[in-house]
């Protein structure tokens, strides 16, 4: 039986957890935080996301380190771009949420 693309998507999310939990970890524990600093929101959410796609992509930047330490053609750095440019895109957008938000409690206080 052949897998779908969703089963192979999801495969490789957990192989890149397997190989690396204490990143995992640390998305978790950094999601928690963004939390309780924006409660109510999506924002851990959107990092638990952001997380995900960093450890993929460490996964991926593994593998391309071993094509390349082989000699084997590398045919796979889009996909690490692509995945570069969703986590730079998304990474962002919390940070300026959580330095918007900061930014008015600041003027409330004052």
């Amino acid at each position: 039986m052949q897998m779908s693309v969703s089963q192979l998507l999801q495969a490789a999310f957990a192989m890149a957890n397997a190989n690396y939990p204490s990143f995992a970890n640390k998305w978790t524990t950094a999601s928690y935080r963004v939390e309780s600093a924006m409660i109510g929101t999506m924002a851990s959410k959107k990092v638990q996301d952001m997380g995900r796609i960093d450890v993929l992509s460490r996964a991926l930047e593994d593998e391309e380190r071993e094509r390349l330490a082989s000699g084997t053609p590398d045919l796979h750095a889009n996909n690490l771009a692509l995945l570069s440019a969703a986590f730079i895109g998304g990474i962002y957008a919390v940070v300026r949420a959580l330095r918007d938000r900061e930014q008015r409690k600041c003027k409330m206080m004052s």
